[in-house]
């Protein structure tokens, strides 16, 4: 649970520096630390009580609504008002009223980059759209937090831009020359948007791809409300969605892909997907794209835009191993690229040392020769024709089942082997175990997150017990290059920590025999 640590920190050096009589410092204390005691009971029952789904949905939304509510009615009216006891005074006439008190236009929907422009919201609509982004801002913070240093570096970025619009709102001076409205006390908000960006950055540090620390749900749940809450007080709302797009952009693929598989479902009988797997990181990570850092700032006015900020993926991709696509003669005769994976005629060598198990596992220079997903589809038609002339169909450790699909059906038809790259690589420690007597531990790690970290840390372990250990797979290099390169060596481990991706598991269960022929 890193992000106890990062409420910690925040609350501590909150609680030095700012004016203690401040009312708004007070109210994104409280929701922050409260959003955060949600997201720990969510945490703790997951760890303690082993309990895998913790935190049921709609308690937590409950919970969630609970405070955002209570924040918002605090809110509408302190936004107007200077002191606790006239917010109290305007409550009380608000309901004496029969709910029908009209607020300031400070207190409307400001629109960005048009000057005194304020929709008016009323009490209510105030209420419902402070409450949609204080709850919406946590719970897209909180699906964002994926990846290692996915959610905490636009968080940091936010937080930063946000004091920036608390200090200029909290001085009149500012206020009225940059037209945005003066909303007395909300400088002091510059201490906490602060402590926010400093606290992220030294978790940014041990969260940074393999992370050693996680943040869990106490801290995106509480963070995401934070930065909510702190938009709604500088009335900058709009900004909050165009800073923290990649939030926006997280929660969305969240909302179409379960109503576009509900919408399928009752239409077709048969839920279908739009993305591979929602969030929209994971189905970057399925695509296994390339990592992506990007953002974006802007200030001609005091504004931060963080449109996008994508940190190292956690499931760590090797590319150097389908970078480079090989021709026909580099596997020698029989050798069939199908685009959508490499089918070979694994070639025997003779030699001694590990030599045969070598080239059982990486087909000749199949390991080196991964065909490229790029334009797969075009080409598996092709491919799939020439399949007659291999007795093999290996599929690159990265391609998804559906792009192999038609290579597969071809290999199938003519009595061809199919697998994946752990396949080769169980051929190949088959092979050097008849030769040689080795006998490894394999250790194989797989999961949506947290796999890398896992992989990372295991292998630390291992060697820390005296064994000679080898890390491979997903966190680089792959399985075949190291097992050749240790092969080489003469250095075989006796252990093997392996990362391995959904897809490589799916290869190796379709592999329609146990071994390739050799």
């Amino acid at each position: 649970m890193g992000g106890v640590l990062v409420l910690l920190a925040i609350a501590v050096a909150t609680l030095l520096w700012m004016d203690l009589s401040n009312r708004f410092v007070w109210i994104v204390l409280l929701v922050t630390l409260g959003f955060g005691a949600i997201g720990w009971v969510d945490d703790w029952r997951k760890v303690v009580r082993k309990d895998p789904e913790g935190m049921r949905s709609r308690e937590k939304y409950f919970w969630q609504s609970v405070i955002g509510l209570v924040a918002a009615l605090y809110l509408v009216f302190s936004i107007s008002e200077n002191s606790n006891q006239r917010v109290l005074e305007l409550f009380i006439s608000w309901v004496q009223s029969g709910f029908d008190v009209s607020l300031p236009p400070k207190a409307g929907l400001l629109v960005p980059f048009f000057k005194e422009v304020s929709y008016p919201l009323g009490v209510l609509g105030f209420v419902v759209l402070s409450y949609l982004v204080i709850v919406g801002s946590s719970n897209a913070v909180n699906l964002t937090d994926g990846l290692d240093g996915l959610a905490i570096m636009p968080v940091v970025m936010v937080g930063a831009a946000l004091g920036v619009f608390a200090y200029v709102s909290g001085n009149v001076v500012f206020a009225r020359y940059l037209f945005i409205p003066h909303i007395a006390g909300a400088g002091e908000l510059l201490v906490f948007c602060a402590a926010m960006s400093g606290a992220g950055l030294a978790f940014l540090w041990f969260n940074a791809h393999p992370a050693q620390v996680f943040m869990g749900d106490v801290g995106a749940l509480a963070l995401g409300a934070a930065l909510g809450t702190v938009a709604v007080i500088v009335r900058q709302e709009i900004v909050l969605a165009v800073m923290g797009g990649v939030f926006v952009a997280e929660a969305l693929s969240v909302m179409v892909q379960v109503l576009w598989f509900k919408y399928t479902r009752r239409r077709f009988g048969e839920g279908r997907r739009l993305l591979l797997m929602a969030p929209l990181h994971h189905h970057f990570e399925k695509k296994a794209g390339r990592r992506r850092r990007s953002s974006c700032a802007s200030g001609s006015s005091p504004c931060c835009c963080a449109s996008w900020a994508c940190p190292r993926s956690s499931c760590a991709e090797t590319h150097h191993a389908r970078d480079r696509e090989p021709s026909c003669a580099d596997s020698g005769p029989g050798c069939v690229r199908a685009g959508d994976g490499a089918l070979v005629r694994p070639r025997r060598r003779p030699g001694h040392g590990g030599r045969h198990a070598r080239d059982a596992a990486t087909g000749g220079h199949a390991g080196a020769g991964m065909a490229r997903r790029a334009g797969a589809h075009r080409r598996a038609g092709r491919g799939a024709g020439r399949v007659r002339r291999a007795r093999g169909a290996v599929a690159e450790p990265g391609a998804l089942p559906a792009e192999t699909a038609a290579a597969r059906e071809a290999a199938k038809a003519c009595g061809a082997w199919i697998g994946g790259e752990l396949a080769l690589f169980a051929q190949g420690l088959h092979a050097l175990r008849a030769e040689q007597g080795y006998a490894p531990q394999v250790l194989a790690i797989t999961g949506t997150n947290g796999k890398t970290t896992v992989t990372a840390l295991t292998g630390e372990l291992v060697a820390r017990c005296g064994k000679r250990v080898a890390v491979a797979g997903n966190i680089g290099p792959t399985l075949l290059d190291t097992l050749a390169a240790r092969c080489d060596a003469d250095d075989l481990p006796q252990v093997w920590v392996l990362e391995l991706s959904s897809f490589q598991l799916e290869h190796r269960a379709r592999s329609s025999r146990p071994r390739p022929p050799c």
